[in-house]
């Protein structure tokens, strides 16, 4: 195929606005008008996406300092506390007398909601017919302390 025969392959088709072909001025008149009202547009759309990408980069920005901010608390309250020392989630707010309170999501607590999860698919499956044994599901504090070793 000749390098002519592949350009005409690819080439767009241009319809120009002019008195050629559009012999009404009134009608080349409105269309400029609203090439103009589509061209502000345009440019007012990427002046509101810049803006916004720029907000989002602050606030994006603002989320890490305050992420910073409680990983520094919680650094500094570990060395007062080991049990957050030695727990990962903690959330840290002022209760309704204004103290600030450190709550803790410990290990066992998630394991016991998973456990919770799996009484509640237990129990559907018990109204199912089936038979669910759920002797030892949940763990208590003493069971953090590890086994009993006077226990046989």
């Amino acid at each position: 195929m000749s390098e002519n025969k592949v350009r005409r392959a690819f080439r767009t088709t241009k319809i120009k606005i002019n008195e050629n072909t559009i012999p009404s001025s009134e009608q080349r008149d409105q269309l400029e008008a609203l090439f103009m009202t589509m061209e502000a547009a345009k440019t007012d759309s990427v002046a509101a996406e810049r803006a916004a990408g720029i907000a989002k980069a602050k606030a994006q920005n603002k989320q890490a300092t305050a992420q910073i901010a409680e990983l520094e608390f919680l650094q500094v309250a570990s060395s007062s506390f080991n049990q957050v020392a030695g727990d990962r989630l903690w959330i840290v707010y002022r209760d309704p007398e204004g103290c600030i309170t450190l709550e803790g999501f410990t290990e066992r607590l998630i394991r016991n909601n998973m456990r919770a999860q799996q009484d509640m698919l237990g129990t559907q499956l018990e109204n199912s017919g089936e038979d669910v044994n759920r002797d030892g599901l949940y763990e208590t504090e003493d069971d953090d302390m590890g086994p009993d070793p006077n226990a046989n």
